[in-house]
């Protein structure tokens, strides 16, 4: 399916680093992006920089996150907005592994569940979901992070079963370390 199917996109952990890249290539190709983030100040930077459409929302706020894709008709979904905390399962407080589950898994759960109907009522679409190679390999340290990185590898399979015989794409891109 060539570029020119889409239209609209909606891109997560848009304020800085992959998301902010991935935001200003998709409004260079003509795309009309919503950018989500928690920061206000870097999305505006942002949206006045490339013409974004800019959301404040923190995508742990399942109530802010519905309101946000209620509307929304959306040709690609960019899974970006990711945290991490050193450390092991096992000497992890309550609040390492909310945010973590929150933000990397639970928020990427409930994005394919409100846009990736409309995609497949649509026959037009592409998920794009940026793990880790965590989600691939262990290493020491970051036991929530690796885990919820694996869900979301496993979602992103059982994505392509799910779209399965419509234009719906799924794309998982396992990126190492990354200078942002």
């Amino acid at each position: 399916m060539p570029f020119s199917d889409y239209k609209v996109a909606l891109v997560t952990g848009a304020s800085a680093g992959m998301g902010e890249a991935i935001v200003e290539r998709l409004c260079e190709q003509g795309i009309q992006v919503h950018a989500v983030a928690r920061r206000q100040e870097p999305l505006q930077a942002l949206a006045d920089r490339t013409g974004c459409i800019p959301h404040a929302v923190d995508v742990g706020d399942l109530a802010a996150l519905t309101e946000l894709c209620r509307d929304l008709k959306v040709d690609i979904l960019v899974n970006n907005a990711g945290v991490s905390r050193p450390g092991s399962i096992l000497d992890a407080d309550e609040e390492a592994v909310e945010t973590q589950v929150d933000v990397n898994l639970r928020a990427v759960l409930h994005l394919c569940r409100l846009l990736v109907p409309g995609m497949l009522e649509r026959d037009c679409g592409h998920i794009i979901n940026i793990t880790s190679i965590a989600a691939i390999y262990n290493f020491n340290g970051n036991s929530i992070y690796h885990a919820t990185k694996a869900g979301v590898h496993a979602l992103s399979r059982q994505l392509r079963v799910d779209c399965y015989g419509k234009r719906v794409r799924v794309t998982e891109i396992c990126p190492g370390r990354v200078a942002t």
